[in-house]
């Protein structure tokens, strides 16, 4: 197992050894100090003293992402707190829609470009969505692998 010096309140160690199902394993970690509060991440690959910055940012950033998105999912409009079903299949859609309606959202807010060039109103844009998505057919029976496209048909 490699392991780093302390630098700048940042330490790692490259292939740490753990056991799954009977194989073994290698991960790496990176451990991080700001504020008197520690940040780790396991990395699939390996760790050095030019990537560390880089993996802390993107580390950070991937958690602020995921902690705010959730958040706002729980505590927003979206209000997953309560449990709308006993049927583990039924909670795991109704939580997939939740995080499509909750992408379609902040598509909506953070503005696509050419949609604020067009001039037209989220409203719009919501209108066209939902025409997008309750009118495609699609047929379950031929495969069970499919995969959605949408074309948006703005009129200009």
């Amino acid at each position: 197992m490699e392991q780093s010096e302390e630098k700048n309140n940042i330490k790692y160690w490259n292939e740490i050894e753990y056991y799954e199902v009977k194989r073994e394993k290698k991960a790496n970690v990176i451990k991080y100090y700001e504020e008197g509060k520690e940040y780790m991440w396991i990395v699939s690959f390996k760790i050095t003293e030019r990537n560390s910055k880089e993996l802390i940012y993107f580390g950070r950033q991937r958690w602020r992402i995921e902690n705010e998105g959730f958040n706002m999912q729980k505590n927003g409009t979206f209000d997953i707190e309560h449990v709308y079903s006993q049927n583990y299949n039924a909670i795991k859609a109704h939580y997939f829609f939740i995080q499509f309606a909750h992408t379609i959202r902040q598509l909506l807010e953070k503005g696509i470009k050419y949609i604020k060039e067009l001039k037209i109103s989220k409203k719009e844009v919501s209108a066209l969505l939902i025409e997008a998505l309750t009118q495609t057919k699609i047929n379950l029976t031929e495969n069970n692998k499919i995969q959605l496209r949408f074309v948006l048909k703005l009129s200009i």
